[in-house]
């Protein structure tokens, strides 16, 4: 395999419906409410795939994009991501590994907090803030490029 993008990855089907039982034996992972949707207890945190302490591109590309398809077709239903991991890398990672999203998936992302051109995470906490991050995060559902103006700045 020369293009970790082709991943081709073989995974026994998953069980059809979820039991309420999340007891050891049960005989698939348990679940809990995530808003209005029931999602496994496992998900994927994609923090690590930014570059170092989750500031920069990733190292490898391509093996990112190849990690994020292989979690979804493992069966991860939802992947916790952040506007400030890269900045803005991991959700652009997401979007090109994973869009058009496959049914059952959720994105979940965390607001208030922002980098500065440095690294640092600083508070984008004000009400107005709030709104740009989450507006953000609906750009990047829809498959749009969020704002990158949110990293710079100055408070």
């Amino acid at each position: 395999m020369n293009d970790p993008t082709d991943l081709e990855i073989s995974v026994p089907p998953l069980p059809q419906g979820r039991p309420s039982d999340s007891s050891p034996s049960s005989d698939t992972m348990s679940t809990f409410a995530l808003g209005q949707i029931q999602v496994r207890r496992s998900g994927y945190g994609a923090m690590q795939l930014a570059g170092p302490f989750a500031f920069g591109p990733p190292p490898d590309r391509a093996t990112a994009i190849a990690v994020l398809r292989a979690a979804v077709a493992a069966g991860v239903d939802h992947i916790d991501t952040a506007q400030y991991y890269g900045p803005g890398t991991v959700n652009e990672l997401i979007r090109d590994a994973l869009y058009p999203y496959p049914g059952g998936l959720a994105i979940v992302s965390k607001v208030a907090v922002r980098r500065d051109d440095r690294g640092a995470v600083l508070p984008f906490d004000d009400p107005d803030q709030l709104r740009e991050g989450i507006e953000d995060k609906s750009s990047h559902a829809a498959g749009r490029p969020a704002r990158r103006g949110q990293s710079t700045h100055a408070r």
